[in-house]
């Protein structure tokens, strides 16, 4: 996400010197995913998308054009080169998702109205965290996406500080700690944690008709209490950290076998 907006922009600008071209930097780990998901799909003509937990692209409603980065809202936008995208979620909110021409409620546990193989691409961005039943969702994404198809994800690193930091404050006191943590976060957008997809050894085991790779960085700080100070502090301890102990993870999947 755009540093504008989160910090001071002179802050910002000490830090990052690029962000005066279009308000996000180098280490922006929003550019990066959706960067790889309109290169995928540009590459491998994706032309039907599943945006899988997809909500009610917060992003796209809440956008401030005064400190919110086009380019970002751009790139998150999955309808690219004439791509079908459906939207699906278990939060009846999917159904205001703007970007997306179909939207679908879904349920925990029962199978998507969706045929074997319909989509050439599926994205899930900051979702898998929330997953309960991570074997019956990996066997119906697998179900989902066609043979030689991606499945691309985002999701806090199961060995991470923020995911361990997470792991430490009980679901029902989400709402209250991100008040503090990431003040500009609404109570809407915030769901149970359970982090049963977050690792290689959890993405082997589960999406076994797959072949893997992963990224795993210390992206960008994102729980900072709205600090310039604790921003700084986070992004020198990012300097240090080693990449297996990153914030954030981008899980690449590909389905074996031929279109």
């Amino acid at each position: 996400m755009a540093l504008t907006g989160r910090i001071e922009q002179e802050t910002a600008l000490r830090l990052h010197e690029e962000i005066v071209a279009d308000n996000f930097s180098v280490i922006d780990c929003d550019i990066a995913f959706y960067s790889l998901v309109r290169g995928t799909a540009m590459r491998y003509g994706a032309r039907k998308v599943l945006d899988y937990g997809a909500g009610r692209n917060r992003y796209e409603q809440d956008f401030d054009p005064s400190v919110d980065s086009y380019l970002i809202r751009d790139l998150r936008d999955l309808r690219y080169n004439g791509a079908e995208v459906t939207a699906a979620d278990v939060d009846p909110e999917v159904v205001t998702h703007p970007t997306s021409e179909h939207q679908h409620v879904i349920s925990p546990g029962e199978k998507m109205p969706f045929a074997d193989g319909a989509f050439d691409l599926i994205v899930s961005d900051y979702v898998f965290e929330h997953i309960e039943d991570a074997a019956g969702v990996a066997t119906e994404l697998q179900r989902l996406v066609r043979p030689g198809g991606w499945i691309i994800v985002r999701t806090p690193n199961r060995y991470g500080y923020l995911k361990l930091m997470a792991s430490i404050v009980p679901n029902r006191l989400h709402d209250a700690v991100l008040k503090y943590v990431q003040p500009h976060r609404k109570a809407i957008d915030t769901f149970p944690t359970y982090y049963r997809l977050n690792c290689r050894k959890d993405f082997k085991r589960h999406f076994d008709q797959c072949d893997l790779n992963i990224v795993t960085d210390s992206w960008e700080p994102a729980y900072f209490f709205g600090k310039p100070w604790l921003y700084r502090l986070f992004s020198v301890f990012h300097k240090f950290l080693p990449k297996l102990a990153g914030t954030a993870s981008i899980f690449i999947l590909q389905k074996r076998g031929s279109p």
